[in-house]
């Protein structure tokens, strides 16, 4: 979203909502004559949309820049192989919270799924995750998978408890994150924008499906926080993802 930090507020000569908002240097007002909150909230949707006009495309952009063939960082002077691509890769294909990165063992690859339990919180702890929906399956597409198999390939021998990535802390992900962004002229993101990025991305895919993939607990509204649970199977969801990144890929 936009740098919105006012609402609107009635205009009792014209009876409307109204709220002004700038851009790049532009302002704007809008307005919404509907009485009560709800004449606030249309306002503000208005003002929402405009600013976060362009936001999303860029997301989908960084992401499809993560997807490619982008594996090289800066270390000491020195360009090398990033040892974190496929983390940052999977947080692009599936929306784990960073946390749920640090967290994952190789016990809880199954396959096709992960099983999200434990998450590892920037205190180094060990917890059950955001919210009751954080302890979830998540299907994985083929890209992810394919980032697994990779991890696993570059690890070494693993045993089922190991972790899948070795992130000592919340603080480090984010300074090989940020130092790969400025490498490879990608906008500077954090680790949790990478979970903002997949559902930018996944916004195509019908209404509500990304809530079950992302874990947001039941009363959180998925696309108006940053980016809803459709009781479709696992495959319609596997399927849906694969055909997104797709074309994702395909981009540019």
């Amino acid at each position: 979203m936009g740098a919105r930090v006012n609402t609107a507020i009635w205009m009792e000569s014209s009876q409307r909502w109204r709220i002004d908002v700038q851009k790049d240097g532009v302002r704007r007002s809008f307005y919404s004559s509907k009485p009560g909150r709800n004449g606030q909230r249309e306002a503000n949707r208005k003002a929402d949309a405009w600013l976060d006009d362009g936001i999303e495309d860029q997301r989908v952009k960084v992401g499809a820049a993560y997807l490619k063939f982008l594996d090289r960082t800066m270390y000491y002077r020195k360009v090398v192989q990033d040892d974190m691509i496929h983390a940052y890769r999977l947080a692009v294909l599936t929306g784990l919270r960073p946390g749920e990165l640090r967290g994952l063992r190789w016990r809880d690859v199954k396959k096709d799924r992960l099983a999200l339990h434990p998450s590892t919180n920037s205190y180094n702890e060990i917890t059950d995750g955001k919210n009751q929906n954080a302890r979830r399956c998540v299907e994985l597409s083929d890209l992810a998978r394919m980032e697994l198999e990779a991890q696993r390939r570059e690890s070494g021998k693993v045993t089922r408890d190991m972790l899948v990535f070795d992130i000592p802390t919340a603080k480090q992900f984010e300074q090989h994150l940020a130092r790969y962004c400025e490498y490879n002229n990608i906008p500077v993101c954090t680790p949790y924008e990478l979970r903002h990025t997949f559902v930018s991305i996944a916004k195509v895919l019908p209404a509500g499906l990304v809530k079950s993939l992302v874990g947001h607990s039941e009363d959180m509204d998925t696309f108006g926080v940053y980016g809803h649970e459709l009781n479709g199977d696992a495959q319609q969801q596997v399927n849906a993802l694969n055909s997104v990144f797709s074309r994702l890929l395909a981009l540019g």
